[in-house]
């Protein structure tokens, strides 16, 4: 079971999300829908740790998981695929990776590994077949 409690997240000083709460039980399906703009996104982004700034509870498994990092949330089974990944798809997952570093290679993409571990494993993958 999934649980979100007056979910709040900022990108800077701008508010996203407002008091957002959900319940989604075991094996049930549910659909986010909305206009561009309207949070989607910044909901799942914020279930899995990637906001920058956010305030309110989210519990997996009747667990409260608002203070573990994005790894240990996808270790514990969440995780969701973007509609753009904005990857390059001939290139592998190192390649991708060194694109994105913007010039601090080691830093960045040590920090995205420690992020996502399972990662190490896949940077010869071509990152179409990911």
């Amino acid at each position: 079971m999934l649980e979100v409690k007056q979910l709040n997240v900022w990108y800077g000083a701008a508010q996203a999300l407002f008091d957002v709460s959900l319940t989604v039980g075991a094996g049930e399906l549910v659909v986010l829908q909305g206009l561009n703009g309207a949070g989607k996104s910044t909901l799942l982004q914020a279930i899995l740790g990637l906001s920058q700034r956010q305030m309110g509870i989210v519990s997996y498994q009747n667990n409260t998981i608002s203070d573990w990092p994005p790894h240990r949330r996808a270790l514990a089974g969440l995780g969701y695929v973007a509609e753009d990944r904005r990857l390059f798809g001939a290139l592998t997952v190192r390649e991708n990776l060194l694109i994105a570093a913007r010039g601090d290679v080691a830093g960045n993409t040590a920090r995205v590994l420690a992020l996502f571990p399972v990662l190490e494993h896949l940077l010869q993958r071509r990152a179409s077949q990911m």
